[in-house]
């Protein structure tokens, strides 16, 4: 099983003006999606948009990005990775592939195995019924 995108859409009401990664952060700053903290000197990515003719710009920790990168290759809605990364794992009765679970960063790869767990978890109480 190869890795692949496992979803195919993206705001569409976004028009992305600044794609960028910070090397080290200013100040502190919070990940958009999961609400992690991004504290100053570690690094992140941010994309500065308009949305709904509203500026607005979306930070991403490096964790969130690997998931990104690794499992929303063509595109994503903003807010919604960790989401749709866990319905994605939930659809698929938590087989992924290893190879997309080796290429993400240690924080993205605890997550997505947290998730796996749960979803085994989940199969193993249906068994018990």
């Amino acid at each position: 099983m190869e890795c692949s995108c496992v979803l195919v859409d993206i705001d569409e009401f976004v028009n992305l003006l600044n794609d960028r990664y910070i090397k080290s952060a200013r100040k502190d700053h919070e990940c958009s999606e999961c609400n992690n903290g991004i504290k100053k000197g570690e690094s992140y990515h941010s994309h500065s948009y308009v949305f709904h003719k509203e500026f607005t710009e979306h930070k991403f920790c490096e964790d969130c990005w690997s998931l990104k990168e690794e499992f929303l290759c063509e595109g994503y809605n903003y807010g919604m990775i960790r989401g749709d990364i866990r319905n994605h794992i939930m659809d698929s009765s938590g087989e992924i592939s290893s190879e997309c679970i080796l290429n993400l960063n240690d924080g993205a790869r605890d997550f997505v195995l947290s998730e796996i767990q749960d979803v085994f978890d989940d199969l193993n109480l249906d068994d018990d019924d």
